[in-house]
């Protein structure tokens, strides 16, 4: 009856167990799942589990594995060898098949529009030059610095007369000064705005002479 029982449950247990559907995209994944199920069974034998393994691989994948199942019968341990055979057959067609996609595209490099940087057209002629500030401004910090008087002009550099030494810029960090003329009056006009008239102030001061 004890005989009877145990070949009972065996029976049981080979019918419960369900190997799971081979996953061709992630063969890792799939093994560590057969393994659990393994586990979950108690099947410990190499052959038994490489038996199960085999009895769920497609037809285009045996091909590949044909050495160790006609070697599964005298291995030491069949199920180990088909999964290293399998997993470093599968991983280098998954690299095949990338690089085939690969070839088959084509490859664009990315578009990359040229920065539109205003240039005056006086930079070429003119006599002094403020220069960008090329740092982290701070508040009330002022944007240029200058004005330098302007050595040369080539076609992407402007030299300069820096605090008695000389500097090459780039001419988009630059742009022209413009200066008045001696004895010329200046007028500045305020306007002050009410609810019931307008009324306009004329200023005029004089630059001193240099």
């Amino acid at each position: 009856m004890g005989t009877k029982s145990c070949n009972h449950s065996g029976t049981a247990m080979a019918i419960a167990f369900r190997v799971p559907p081979f996953c061709s995209q992630d063969p890792s994944l799939w093994f560590s799942l057969l393994e659990c199920s393994f586990k979950a069974s108690k099947i410990t034998s190499s052959l038994t589990k490489f038996n199960y393994a085999v009895s769920q691989l497609p037809s285009d994948v045996l091909p590949q594995v044909s050495a160790v199942i006609s070697t599964a019968a005298t291995a030491d341990n069949p199920y180990e060898e088909l999964k290293t055979v399998l997993l470093k057959s599968l991983q280098s067609s998954i690299a095949t098949r990338f690089c085939e996609l690969l070839s088959k595209e084509e490859l664009v490099p990315p578009h990359s529009l040229p920065r539109k940087t205003f240039m005056s057209q006086d930079l070429t002629d003119c006599s002094h030059v403020f220069i960008c500030v090329d740092a982290v401004h701070r508040p009330f910090m002022q944007p240029y610095q200058g004005p330098y008087h302007v050595l040369r002009c080539t076609r992407k550099t402007v030299t300069v007369d820096r605090n008695s030494s000389t500097d090459a810029v780039s001419e988009d960090r630059v742009k022209p000064a413009y200066f008045l003329e001696p004895n010329t009056t200046a007028v500045l006009v305020a306007t002050n705005t009410h609810k019931s008239k307008a009324s306009t102030r004329r200023i005029r001061f004089s630059l001193p002479c240099h």
